[in-house]
């Protein structure tokens, strides 16, 4: 059986060594650097968070721009307890690449161990921007203003990241998502028209931004404002013509105001771009039921 295991836990490396070249970013990486990122992993994967960490360390110093090293260094540190490193890697994997939904959430948590809320708050927002579907981006978001016996989001928690000067600010994040996370939190707590006010000044300080429009848009469907629901969903399209969200979302509206044609080209666009099939079916139905 101890032999078996072996087997096993080697099949399980190699398959995380396979995810984590999938990762990386292309051929250009001087090979040795992406060895030892690879045997990081591999460590990582086990459990062996000092190893791990000596071999990220030799895959940036062979490779100063290796975004994914700077994240799992980051993990490494985090695993190890050295929790303002963590965010020293996590600022830089950040800088060198911002869309990086995974590190804004691992920065996160780090702040939170900081005992940082506003700067957990922000990350978590900027984390559920780039990936709006994200369940464990959400819950983190949910659970930072986490209280016995009350709603799992306080707008108050964002109040000291507001009072923030312009130019503090400016040097962690833009202050158009913290208006955006209390949007989130204003939807979570069921009060949608609340959440609306928060997302408009999002949209006034940053207007390029898909995930703002899309997240309106959620809240106009909320109180059964279709029509601009729909006028929101088509500017996070036209921002972000990918927006597999957007487009699942508009398929549901669409299909509820009878616009049944529209909604299956954007339900087929959705599905084309990777959303899942079954749950927009599952949805279509409820809101073709409920018309």
């Amino acid at each position: 059986m101890r032999g078996l295991g072996r087997v096993g836990a080697g099949i399980a490396s190699m398959i995380v060594v396979a995810l984590a070249i999938a990762a990386c970013s292309g051929g250009d990486r001087p090979a040795s650097a992406l060895e030892h990122f690879e045997r990081g992993v591999i460590f990582q994967s086990e459990g062996l968070h000092r190893e791990a960490l000596a071999e990220f360390d030799a895959a940036i110093r062979l490779d100063p721009r290796y975004v994914d090293a700077y994240t799992r260094r980051g993990d490494a540190h985090a695993a190890l307890g050295q929790v303002l490193r963590a965010v020293e890697d996590y600022d830089a994997s950040i800088g060198l690449d911002p869309r990086v939904a995974g590190a804004y959430n691992s920065r996160g948590n780090a702040n939170l161990k900081l005992n940082r809320p506003s700067l957990a708050v922000a990350d978590f927002s900027q984390a559920l921007l780039l990936d709006p579907e994200n369940a464990e981006y959400r819950k983190n978001l949910e659970k930072v203003s986490a209280t016995g016996g009350q709603l799992p989001l306080s707008v108050s928690d964002f109040e000291e990241a507001l009072r923030l000067t312009a130019e503090d600010a400016a040097d962690f994040f833009d202050r158009s998502r913290t208006y955006y996370a209390r949007g989130i939190a204003y939807a979570g707590r069921g009060e949608p028209e609340l959440a609306i006010g928060e997302y408009d000044e999002a949209i006034r300080r940053d207007p390029q931004m898909a995930g703002y429009y899309y997240q309106r848009g959620l809240a106009y469907r909320d109180l059964d404002r279709l029509e601009r629901a729909l006028e929101d969903y088509a500017e996070a399209i036209r921002l972000a013509p990918d927006f597999a969200n957007a487009y699942a979302s508009r398929a549901v509206v669409l299909t509820s105001l009878g616009r049944d044609a529209e909604a299956r080209q954007d339900g087929q666009r959705a599905v084309e771009l990777g959303f899942n099939g079954a749950v927009l079916f599952n949805a279509i139905g409820h809101a073709r039921d409920s018309r």
